[in-house]
């Protein structure tokens, strides 16, 4: 053959249509391009299901003819990308398989899972193995070369689970699907947003509601959150202490519900003193008495709630959505309670913008802090009750630790049990309020004077 019959052959051959065919074989094909008379509807699907080709679109099926359409360009998407791979050397592919095994790791059931710190980049791989192809082009290479290679892993039998991380994540979700509708929390204009964010008042252990729902600024929701997984682990440990009732099962639940209290009190150290800190209102804490079972519940601040208990005028508008769980609200419902956190939420920011940043200019939440303080008010109004033969109830006890005072708890005590001391406390709080409210319209009066 002479030179120019030769590259005459060659050019006829290596012209874009037969170059693809060599690409990708040289099975028959009907005029759509598939190839129906090559595999039967068994193997399309056979085939679909191993290059993960959906029978469906938009929730319709795919007729057979488009399903082997869809499967047949599949394929040859797949054998151009395999031949790619193959067009390395076997020291280049070798090294590839190295690299691409990288982010598979062995998890503790036998399996496998994908993970994103030991994974190497896209870029790594353009840069190693397809250097003098362009960029854009190798990155697509490259990301369907480990697609390919992922699923002939999976093919040979071994199962990829998700990381620990997303399995805690989806653990997370499945539980707050219990409490609440994470579509409402999540919507647009409610979920937290520009350094706000909402914040589950009451334990992970009760419905969430719009009275137990609040915005908090970001940077406190996160520090606050082990606090708060603490007191869903203290609720359950006392409501099973008081179904077991073991052995000094009371002293253990009073040590339980002082410790709860503390955790939702909110105390912080600032400048020398114990006050209440930025997260105080944001928490609330079940108190249960171990002996009657009563209920009390501790530390959130109403007015700072997306729906409060006592706004009268949110009250006589939504009064049906206060106390209502989201995950069992209608759609006209959830309607409403969107525009009501909406407003609320742009309330905060507008306060967040004219405070600044709270974290600065207060100390770190310290759980110690606010134990010490309310504990010790506790623990003496429980001293000086027992030398006085008061019964101190766990409403008692609750105001004594929320207000680091134990005289706030024997005076409620005593009011119970002494009429006529219970008459003098209710004379000189009224007392109190006259001269209040003289002090109020005085001043009121010399303003209009002025």
């Amino acid at each position: 053959m002479k030179i120019h019959e030769y590259n005459e052959m060659m050019a006829y051959l290596l012209r874009p249509q037969p170059r693809q065919m060599l690409a990708t074989g040289t099975q028959p094909r009907t005029a759509t391009g598939t190839f129906d008379k090559v595999y039967s509807m068994a193997d399309i699907r056979k085939l679909a299901k191993e290059l993960n080709v959906s029978e469906f679109i938009d929730g319709v099926k795919l007729t057979p003819d488009q399903l082997r359409s869809n499967v047949t360009k599949a394929l040859s998407r797949t054998n151009f990308y395999k031949n790619q791979f193959k067009s390395l050397s076997p020291v280049k592919q070798k090294a590839y398989m190295k690299d691409f095994k990288k982010q598979i790791v062995k998890h503790q059931d036998g399996g496998f899972y994908l993970s994103a710190k030991t994974r190497v980049p896209n870029a790594t791989f353009v840069k190693k193995y397809f250097p003098n192809i362009d960029s854009k082009n190798a990155n697509k290479i490259v990301t369907s070369i480990n697609g390919v290679l992922l699923n002939d892993f999976k093919n040979k039998g071994n199962v990829i689970k998700t990381s620990p991380k997303a399995n805690a994540n989806a653990i997370r979700m499945e539980d707050l699907k219990k409490i609440t509708n994470p579509t409402f929390e999540t919507a647009r204009g409610v979920q937290g947003t520009k350094g706000a964010s909402l914040q589950h008042v009451a334990s992970k252990n009760r419905m969430v509601k719009l009275n137990n729902l609040a915005y908090l600024e970001k940077v406190l929701n996160s520090s606050g959150s082990q606090n708060d997984k603490r007191v869903k682990i203290i609720e359950k440990e006392v409501d099973r202490l008081i179904k077991a009732k073991p052995k000094n099962y009371v002293q253990r639940i009073n040590d339980l519900n002082t410790e709860g209290m503390a955790l939702a009190s909110g105390y912080i150290k600032k400048d020398g003193k114990i006050v209440k800190g930025p997260t105080a209102g944001y928490s609330e804490f079940r108190v249960k008495d171990p002996i009657n079972q009563k209920e009390y519940f501790f530390g959130k601040d109403d007015t700072k709630t997306i729906l409060p208990d006592k706004d009268p005028v949110l009250i006589q508008q939504d009064a049906d959505l206060i106390d209502k769980p989201i995950k069992d609200m209608n759609p006209e419902e959830l309607k409403r309670a969107k525009e009501i956190a909406i407003k609320k939420q742009i309330d905060f920011r507008k306060i967040m913008s004219g405070t600044g940043k709270v974290l600065k200019s207060v100390g770190k939440v310290v759980k110690p802090v606010g134990y010490a303080f309310g504990a010790n008010a506790l623990k003496t109004a429980i001293t000086k009750a027992d030398e006085q033969g008061l019964d101190l109830n766990i409403l008692d006890k609750a105001m004594a630790f929320d207000s680091g005072d134990a005289e706030v708890a024997l005076n409620n005590a005593r009011r119970r049990i002494d009429p006529e001391f219970a008459a003098e406390e209710r004379a000189k709080d009224l007392a109190r309020m006259v001269d209040d409210f003289e002090e109020v319209g005085l001043d009121d009066l010399e303003e209009s004077l002025i």
